[in-house]
Order: C-alpha cells, then structure tokens, then sequence
C-alpha cells in the first residue's frame, strides 16, 4: 500500500527497453496507480493540481466546440490537447487557420483528452472525460481528429480508435508547410 513507489514511475518505457523479457514495469505501476485511486489511496495529495487542471479544462467555462464557421459542418475537427491554448493561444490560432486554408470543413474542439487523469490512475474520470470529446467529434459529425498534441494523439489511438487521429504535423507533411516557415531554417 505504499503509493509513493508505483506513482514514482514516469512511464517512460526505459525499463522495457532494457529488459531481456521486454517487462514494461510501468504498465504495473499504471495498473496499481488504478487499485490505489479504487481503495482511496490515490492519487497523491502531490497531484491535486492535475486533478484540478482536469477539472477546470474539461468545465463549461474553459472548453468549446465549434464546426467550421463557413460551412457550418465539421468533415474534420482539429483538437489543440488541453495545454496549448492556455498556454500559447496564438498558436493554437495560427494552426486552426492553416488548417481551415488547406482543408475543408475544419471544426475546432478545446477540451482534454483525459490523459492526465489516466496517468495518475482515475480511470473513471479519463472514460468521461475522454468519452466527452468522442461524444463532441460524433456531434460535429467529424470523420477526423487534427491533434496537436503528441499525447492526445496516442491516448486517442489507445483507447478510441473509432476515431481517426491524425497529427497535425502529419497534415503539414501532406499539405506542405504554412507560407510564413518556408524557406526558414
């Protein structure tokens, strides 16, 4: 029962890459972080304010859903993850914009995908969270999900695989780069 050592993990896979057995502790520490949360002994007090950011960055007052202000319709839903437009909002601008000039019908979804919770083991809370942003994609009508965030990328693979995901950076690879990084280097 001593949460310190299962929530010390990073999950960085480095175990598994070193072990001759290819044992990934970290799928264990996830795994007891979930028994931890379930007998009351989890997360770590340390991690209120993860908990708080979820519940904050999925509430009313910091997410949104839109489809495409054009058309109306959302054929693709680009999804920022939940710390970009906090934290650099001008970004998450300029990448909606490049996307909507080069694809059709790009919606936008803020919100998180859940990760947070799912790392420190509240399993319920990552499947309503997650189960959320799913419910907003079926909504809009999207057939594909534009992240930009690497982990919302994955977590979207893992554990919704209904729902295309794609990076944004595989669309700039495909569409080519915005006009103003050209040529920089």
């Amino acid at each position: 029962k001593e949460p310190l050592i299962p929530y010390s993990c990073h999950f960085c896979g480095l175990c598994q890459a070193v072990c001759p057995k290819d044992l990934h502790l970290g799928r264990v520490c996830l795994e007891y972080r979930g028994r931890l949360v379930d007998a009351g002994h989890g997360p770590l007090p340390q991690h209120k304010g993860i908990q708080n950011y979820v519940k904050w960055g999925t509430s009313p007052t910091f997410t949104l859903s839109l489809p495409d202000p054009r058309s109306g319709r959302a054929r693709r839903v680009f999804f920022p993850g939940c710390s970009l437009p906090g934290h650099s909002p001008h970004l998450v601008k300029a990448a909606y914009k490049y996307l909507r000039e080069n694809l059709p019908e790009v919606g936008i979804i803020l919100n998180c995908c859940g990760a947070p919770s799912y790392l420190t083991g509240e399993t319920e809370v990552f499947q309503r969270v997650l189960g959320g942003v799913a419910a907003e994609v079926e909504k809009l009508g999207a057939e594909e999900l534009i992240t930009a965030c690497t982990h919302c990328l994955h977590t979207l693979r893992e554990f919704r695989p209904e729902i295309k995901a794609v990076s944004l950076y595989e669309v700039m690879a495909d569409q080519g780069l915005p006009e103003k990084s050209r040529g920089q280097g």
